[in-house]
């Protein structure tokens, strides 16, 4: 509840409307992990775990930006698209850390 000029207001920042999240779209999802799969060639799994959370990452970034679309669409972008934005750089930091990672790993084997 956020309170407003002394009265109570319900927040509705979190209430978009219904769209299946691409993680869970698993014909988008698996054909992105298996193009990142034979891009990267995971050696081991802790590798293949940091191009499956890229693969998460990258999919949570193109469903920020429908969202996003979404408030612009809808007229809510005072309301939601702070929110939208914060969660659009967690997910690019999500996946510019997991590439990082990946790419540690690699050089750190090679040597």
């Amino acid at each position: 509840m956020m309170e407003v000029m002394g009265k109570r207001k319900k927040s509705n920042l979190l209430h978009f409307p219904p769209r299946p999240a691409p993680p869970t779209d698993s014909v988008n999802y698996e054909a992105l992990l298996r193009d990142l799969i034979e891009e990267h060639r995971p050696a081991n799994t802790v590798e293949h775990a940091l191009v499956e959370m890229m693969a998460r990452q990258y999919c949570l970034i193109q469903r920020s930006l429908i969202l996003q679309q979404d408030a612009f669409d809808h007229g809510e972008v005072v309301e939601k698209l702070p929110l939208l934005m914060r969660q659009h750089s967690a997910a690019e930091r999500g996946f510019h850390k997991a590439l990082a990672a990946l790419m540690d790993l690699r050089k750190v084997r090679r040597k």
